[in-house]
């Protein structure tokens, strides 16, 4: 991994001036991500959060239901552990979206 400063600076270099991007990423380190931002002279023109119940509610629950469905869900076994760890501690799947403009 090249973590997240270099992979937007990498990534800006694609976006053309006065194009935007968006940025779906975990929710953690908000407030180093936005000096980030600024720092590579972007600006964002919005954010919003998607909280655990949004990834329960439209998502793991779904998966969940289709899994079961399947006779032989053992080729599903990341999916299945990735439920089990939603489960146990929901809140680490908070995620975010920033809008942002070169």
């Amino acid at each position: 991994m090249i973590g997240f400063e270099k992979g937007l600076a990498i990534l800006i270099k694609y976006l053309k001036n006065n194009g935007y991007i968006i940025i779906h990423d975990e929710l953690n380190n908000d407030t180093e991500k936005r000096i980030i931002f600024e720092r590579c002279n972007l600006e964002l023109i919005n954010s919003f959060e998607l909280n655990e119940n949004v990834w329960w509610n439209d998502y793991y629950y779904y998966l969940e239901k289709a899994i079961k469905q399947i006779d032989n869900n053992s080729l599903f076994q990341k999916e299945i552990n990735e439920i089990v760890e939603y489960k146990k501690n929901p809140k680490i799947f908070r995620s975010i979206y920033y809008v942002l403009h070169k």
